[in-house]
């Protein structure tokens, strides 16, 4: 999810701008991922932040002993009304339902295998910068 959801992607507008500091974890630096809060000092991380931190560390980042963490209800509502563009169809997504459309975004599975590439020919593509070419599990496709 952490390509989908960065400050990159953000469809800038004016909430955004009014809350941008409010949604940014302290640990990652970038817009928070399924927030949790600690109960005992309040400050609010991502879920996969917040989970490394703690099996390297016995307390949460501000030295809460034994911290107890719940989901950080505010923030997903403050999350809940960013919108995001899509890396494959361009379109506008909610935060709250970006990991459904790209479980289903149609441009995903809209490249069409057309044969292996030798490096050579990949190489003679870039240069002529004629199509993009999408390199996946070690398969060459134009």
């Amino acid at each position: 999810m952490e390509k989908y959801i960065n400050d990159d992607l953000v469809i800038k507008n004016e909430i955004y701008n009014s809350f941008k500091d409010s949604i940014t974890c302290p640990l990652c630096l970038k817009i928070f991922i399924n927030p949790l809060m600690c109960m005992k000092c309040q400050n609010v991380y991502c879920k996969k932040c917040i989970d490394e931190w703690e099996k390297k560390n016995n307390t949460c980042p501000n030295r809460c002993e034994n911290p107890n963490y719940q989901k950080s209800i505010g923030k997903q509502e403050l999350l809940s009304k960013l919108k995001f563009k899509c890396i494959n169809c361009d379109e506008e997504i909610e935060y709250d339902n970006i990991e459904k459309h790209y479980n289903s975004c149609k441009s995903k599975t809209n490249t069409k295998k057309i044969k292996k590439l030798s490096q050579d020919e990949l190489k003679k593509l870039d240069k002529e910068k004629e199509d993009m070419v999408y390199i996946t599990s070690k398969k060459f496709y134009i």
